[in-house]
């Protein structure tokens, strides 16, 4: 658009280097404007600039003081409510016992760690978004069903709720928005229902859900209802996490497609979550216990991988050559206040 206003090559140029060094100010200030989004990638945005800008920038002589007045006369952006997360183009290989391990097929190639039952059911979910051309169209069974499935995930911090949604993204190669409705302004509540609408993304995330589906929620059953009649009628898996299923009412569990409990890992879960902890680069020290570690402490895998990477830098500190040991987890358990057993049982107490 700017380069069709200017009047020869030489006024082109000179615009082109008075927006390039600010552009992402000029964004911030309203200066520069998005014409269309693509999907949740800046690089696909169409942008224009605003008419004050293209005024200065065709200016004879403009003056920076011109720009300072426009950046003083405009209110910046807010931060965008609803972020995307994009899943990375290859499944991370997990370590056994400190060696690599070749990654499973379907979900579990992600190294996702949890009951057989629950992956079960999130492999159904991937299933649906996988198989749905082939089911609705090919055989025949699109109709006035809802396609959109709405799904309640329960389970203590650190259970594995968002990672399991972040391994189904991985899967499907497919971005998730993510907002936490803990960090959104009570004032913004009803503009987030209306931005996920209009972005209408295949997999959502929404964190501390209770703010929408609790006793006490910060938008009117009249809204949230829309809301949910219009993400059951596209295409996509919405994925509303609490702490507690208590915290949701009794209404919305009834029309929710599926509860999914996240319960704190078991031993061989946490014997399998301490061997993925430490990532394949990481020089390691081939003596460390890995049962030690998982039946002395009964902890979630957000916290193993933590203490995990705390153990990193007690390693590092010492020597840019020291391997991680089983003395710098020792160390950084106790730090994050788990300090070990006085005796370390080789049977399992835990279900």
């Amino acid at each position: 658009m700017l380069r069709l206003l200017c009047r020869n090559d030489g006024e082109w140029q000179a615009a082109r280097m008075r927006l390039t060094p600010g552009t992402s100010l000029l964004m911030q200030y309203h200066l520069l404007l998005p014409r269309s989004q693509g999907e949740g990638i800046f690089l696909r945005y169409a942008l224009q600039l605003s008419d004050s800008l293209v005024n200065y920038l065709l200016a004879e002589s403009p003056h920076p003081t011109v720009l300072e007045q426009l950046l003083q006369g405009a209110s910046p952006a807010p931060p965008p409510l609803l972020r995307f997360w994009q899943p990375l183009g290859t499944p991370p290989v997990t370590r056994q016992g400190g060696t690599p391990v070749t990654p499973e097929s379907g979900l579990a190639q992600t190294g996702l760690v949890l009951p057989a039952a629950l992956m079960q059911h999130l492999q159904t979910l991937c299933d649906r978004i996988q198989l749905q051309s082939q089911v609705d169209r090919v055989w025949g069974f699109q109709g006035d069903v809802p396609q959109g499935v709405m799904v309640v995930l329960s389970g203590a911090a650190g259970t594995g709720k968002t990672t399991a949604v972040r391994a189904i993204a991985q899967t499907l190669q497919l971005p998730i928005a993510i907002v936490d409705l803990a960090q959104v302004a009570l004032a913004d509540q009803e503009k987030l229902l209306q931005e996920i609408l209009h972005q209408s993304p295949v997999l959502l995330l929404i964190k501390s859900a209770q703010f929408w589906l609790g006793r006490t929620p910060l938008v009117s059953a009249a809204q949230f209802q829309h809301f949910w009649c219009q993400r059951q009628l596209q295409s996509g898996l919405t994925f509303l996490s609490v702490r507690y299923i208590q915290m949701v009412k009794w209404q919305w569990r009834q029309q929710v497609y599926q509860t999914l409990e996240f319960p704190i890992p078991d031993l061989a879960a946490r014997l399998q979550l301490w061997q993925q902890a430490i990532p394949t680069p990481t020089p390691l020290d081939p003596n460390i216990d890995w049962r030690v570690l998982a039946e002395q402490w009964p902890i979630s895998g957000g916290e193993i991988r933590a203490i995990a990477r705390s153990a990193a830098f007690y390693a590092a500190a010492e020597s840019p050559h020291t391997k991680l040991g089983m003395q710098h987890l020792l160390q950084a358990g106790a730090q994050a206040q788990h300090p070990p057993r006085k005796s370390t049982p080789r049977r399992s107490t835990c279900g």
